[in-house]
């Protein structure tokens, strides 16, 4: 019998390769922002992620499907001007809603109803660039840039390790994943989208209880909150 994965941002270009991959073995789920066409997903629901949850909707939508994993890849990559003083309040704080809060959210929301089986994975698409010790300390690193990505991301991470110490006796797993720096639209980066799909189900596969409440680099190398 196929176990269940719940992925939020299924419109997410490693997302939908991801999918291809695993499909055969997992039953996909999905969540949303905007309208996704994906034969391989069994139901996609569309969720305004800036917005407070739904509860009673999301459950009547959700049925009573346990899920084994959950990946959360939607992510506010934001068109950030040169200064962080042209960019309006309201566009900031739907980028801190859908990096940060929505997934944080949704996890409690999960938990509480029990949507989740008893050893469930949570994994959370983050970013080395949320990494506070890592600032300014690698060659790549320059002045200014994408503070309200880099502060979501770090945001995130805060999130995670946070929920990871309130459930700590119990079986859940819960991991800040930074994928690379991938070549999609939006980051134009170095990995292939495949390369890191590769990486990820690896991944999936070596996670074990003890990892829980840890920022792993694809490669599995822990990196400093």
């Amino acid at each position: 019998m196929k176990k269940n994965i719940l992925i939020i941002g299924t419109s997410s270009e490693i997302a939908q390769e991801y999918i291809n991959e695993v499909s055969e073995k997992y039953n996909i789920y999905g969540i949303s922002r905007k309208k996704i066409s994906n034969i391989k997903i069994i139901k996609n629901i569309l969720l305004n992620q800036t917005k407070d949850i739904d509860q009673k909707k999301l459950i009547k939508l959700l049925g009573k499907i346990k899920f084994t994993k959950i990946i959360f890849f939607s992510s506010d990559q934001i068109n950030y001007p040169t200064s962080i003083k042209k960019l309006k309040n309201a566009r900031i704080f739907n980028a801190l809603a859908v990096n940060s809060i929505f997934p944080i959210k949704f996890t409690y929301f999960l938990l509480e109803n029990n949507l989740i089986n008893k050893k469930a994975k949570f994994i959370y698409f983050s970013s080395r660039s949320g990494s506070i010790t890592e600032r300014g300390k690698l060659s790549h690193h320059v002045p200014k840039g994408n503070h309200v990505y880099r502060a979501s991301k770090s945001l995130l991470n805060s999130f995670v390790k946070n929920i990871s110490f309130e459930f700590k006796k119990l079986n859940y797993i819960f991991v800040s994943y930074h994928p690379g720096w991938v070549a999609t639209k939006s980051a134009k980066g170095t990995m292939k989208i495949k390369k890191s799909v590769y990486f990820f189900t690896k991944f999936c596969t070596s996670l074990r209880k003890s990892d829980s409440g840890n920022f792993f680099n694809f490669n599995k190398k822990k990196i400093p909150w």
